[in-house]
Order: C-alpha cells, then structure tokens, then sequence
C-alpha cells in the first residue's frame, strides 16, 4: 500500500477558483448538449492543487466523447484558471471509474489528482467510509480518508 498526503481538498469557488459564485460546489450548473437532454451536467468541483471538473455519468465512461468535450470543458470561461475534466462511473459501493482529460496535455492515461478529485467529490456527495477509484491507465487506485484535527 503506498500513501501520499495530497493536501487538504479546496471546495469554496474563490479557490478553486471558478468565475463566479457558487454556494455548493458539489454540483454547479454547466453542461454540455441540448438544455432538454444535456450529454454531461452538474460537475462537481474541487481543487487539489488544481482545478477538477467531474461529471457523474450512469454509463460506462468510454461511451463519452472526452477527447471531444475535454478542449472546450478545460477552456471554459467559468474556469479561469482551466481545469482538468473527469467523467467518473461509480460501478460498485466501492469503486468509481474515471477518465480523465488533464488540462494542457489532454486525455491522460495517469491522473493522480484527478483520482483523489473524484475520491473526495464521492465523499461529499454520499458520504461512504471510502472509494477505490479505478483510472483507465496502471494509476493505484485512490481512496480519501477523511482526517479530523
């Protein structure tokens, strides 16, 4: 088992940061594809020492054209900063598949902030004792412990 300590998760929007306000970043308003019946919507956001994107999906995630909605997702102007884009499948209780497109270098096949964005995003909304997350390349799977000071 290898342990990294990624840092304390960022979740308010001045620091992730996005261009405007949002009280909850679990979920904000953007999306992709006709308004009636959007292809991905309501990213959770989070910072890990950069900005993560990542829209929950019901399908398997290679059935998303990430290649496609990744240069116009991490270029959006709600992220002034660009981000990183992860479409995250969660396949079990215990485990999320994500594939990742990582700003400035595109469809990655390693992402471990990414990893730990979806771990801690999981976290939020359900919150579950832990996630594995499963990343399309040989990445470890990541798990967030939540740490109480």
């Amino acid at each position: 088992l290898i342990s990294v300590d990624m840092g304390v998760p960022r979740f308010g929007w001045q620091v992730i940061p996005l261009a405007g306000e949002f009280r909850d970043t679990r979920m904000i308003e953007l999306q992709v594809g006709p308004i009636v019946a959007p292809v991905l919507h309501s990213p959770s956001v989070a910072n890990m020492g950069n900005p993560h994107a990542i829209f929950w999906v019901d399908n398997d995630v290679w059935t998303y054209a990430l290649d496609r909605f990744g240069p116009m997702l991490e270029n959006h102007p709600i992220f002034p900063e660009r981000a990183n884009i992860s479409i995250a499948h969660v396949t079990s209780p215990e485990a999320i598949t994500i594939r990742t497109w990582e700003r400035g270098a595109g469809l990655t096949r390693a992402g471990g902030s990414a990893a730990c964005a979806v771990a801690v995003s999981a976290s939020s909304l359900s919150n579950p004792s832990s996630r594995r997350c499963s990343i399309t390349s040989g990445t470890p799977p990541a798990r967030y412990i939540r740490t109480v000071v």
